[in-house]
Formats: structure tokens, sequence, C-alpha cells
């Protein structure tokens, strides 16, 4: 009689371990699978953010393009001699006109920190944001800081010692022709709009991979 009340407490006991077990494996399944699913909102969120970034890039590149379009098709005129609808006196301004500079890629670079960014499954669309965000949008950043330097360090001070500069920053046409007739400042110009051409070419090729981006992100989380 003992041995069998032993052994039924004992298998008792194991059932009631195994149970145990078993809802703790379950606990942690459900918590590991709520967890992922938390993760992949998260992740979601975070891809829709980006998705604004992009957008913001593109409204940003689409009235860079035009405002310096602008810029260049006077600085054409200016250059070709072409003055009579030119404002002479706006030349010195014109030609100061550094390459905006933007800060890009806010969402990607929460993403790389909180290590959201290792969690994107799809390897091309990974591919893809860090070849934007990495290689273009940076390459374009340097041109636009060093594109500051030279016309605060080179234009605005050939302008300062070359132009005689009245209150509110005027000059008189005349001066701005002489400076262009000797060669100086045609030098100075066609520098400036090889210069806008390129930050052209290079922008429309960044609203390109933004639009590019948005599509890719779009089909993955939306």
């Amino acid at each position: 009689m003992g041995k069998n009340k032993t052994g039924k407490y004992f298998k008792y006991a194991i059932g009631e371990i195994i149970l145990v077990v078993v809802g703790i494996l379950i606990a942690l399944q459900l918590n590991a699978w709520k967890e992922e699913i938390q993760a992949k909102e998260a992740l979601k969120a975070s891809m829709n953010s980006m998705l604004d970034d992009l957008t913001q890039d593109i409204e940003f590149y689409n009235a860079e393009i035009e405002r310096i379009g602008k810029r260049v098709a006077l600085l054409n005129d200016f250059s070709q001699g072409n003055y009579s609808d030119i404002d002479i006196e706006d030349i010195p301004d014109v030609l100061s006109y550094n390459i905006p500079n933007k800060n890009f890629g806010k969402t990607y670079l929460s993403l790389k920190q909180d290590r959201q960014f290792n969690t994107i499954k799809n390897l091309e669309l990974k591919e893809k944001i860090t070849s934007y965000y990495e290689v273009f949008c940076e390459e374009y950043s340097v041109i636009a800081m060093w594109h500051r330097k030279f016309v605060t360090e080179t234009i605005e001070e050939y302008f300062l010692f070359n132009l005689a500069y009245k209150r509110g920053f005027k000059v008189d046409a005349k001066d701005v022709i002489n400076e262009v007739e000797n060669g100086k400042l045609l030098s100075i110009t066609n520098y400036q709009l090889t210069v806008q051409d390129e930050a052209i070419v290079r922008l429309k090729n960044l609203e390109l991979l933004a639009e590019e981006l948005i599509q890719v992100i779009n089909s993955e989380y939306n």
C-alpha cells in the first residue's frame, strides 16, 4: 500500500511539474510573440516616419531645382552680355548664392541608434536606404559645405575688395560691368554656373532615388 501511494504521489508531482513547465513555455512563447508584434509595429511606424522624411526631401529638391534653375538662366544672360532684362546691381547677390545643405535622415539615424535598422528583413531595401543616405545624401552635403566655404572665402571676398559697396549692400551697375569686361567676374560667373549645373543634376538624381525608395517602402510596409 505504501509503495502504491508513493508512486501515485510521484506521478502526480511529475504531472504538476510538467504542467508548470508547459505553462511557462507557453507564457514565454506568448511574450515573445507579443514582443515580435510590437517590434514590427514600431518598425512600421518608423518606416512611415522615413516616408515623411523622404517626402520632405523631395520638396526640398524640387524647390532648389527651381531656385537654382532661375539663377542659372539669369547668370547665363549675364555671362553673354544680355543685360536688358537683368538688374545688374543684384548680380553680386546672385553670384554669392551657395548651394543649401539639408539635415538628411532623421529617422534613419534614429533607426541606427535604436538598432531597429537591423530588424529590416528585406536586404535590398536596407541596401537602398543605406546607399541613399550614406552615399548620395552624404556626397551632396559635402559639396554643399564646400560650396558655402568657397562662396564665403572666394566670391564674397572678391566682391568686398573689388566693388564699391554702398549702404544696404548696394553696388553700381557700371562697376559690375567693368569687372565682367576685365575678365575676372566672368570667370567667377562661369565657375558658379558650372557648380550650379552640377547641383541641379545631383538634386534631380536624389529626387529619383527618394521616389524609388518611397515606392519600395510602401510596397513592404503599407
